[in-house]
């Protein structure tokens, strides 16, 4: 079996192209498991992984922000999904209890 040879790619100039052209959800590799991030939680973690590529080092985040940055997404995230949830959870009950009343 042949190898194909592929031209070499800069991750980082791919990620830039793929940003600059609307295109970032085609950055996610398609044997990830669903459900896809939201769109506003992926351009978050590709704008941190941007900041961590800084041509200039020094603009580059600490790690400890870095983990911040994608905690805080995660807990909005998490809330987001707690509050679903409980509406999901106290629209089942006045269900129930209004066919147990009928």
């Amino acid at each position: 079996m042949a190898l194909s040879l592929s031209p070499q790619v800069n991750l980082v100039e791919w990620l830039k192209r793929m940003v600059a052209e609307r295109r970032v959800e085609e950055v996610l590799d398609p044997r990830l498991p669903a459900p896809a991030p939201a769109p506003k939680a992926l351009k978050r973690a590709v704008l941190a992984a941007l900041r961590c590529v800084d041509p200039e080092g020094g603009q580059r985040p600490a790690m400890a922000h870095v983990v911040h940055m994608l905690e805080d997404d995660q807990m909005q995230r998490d809330v987001r999904a707690a509050d679903r949830d409980t509406s999901f959870s106290f629209l089942a009950s006045v269900f129930w209890f209004s066919i147990g009343h009928c």
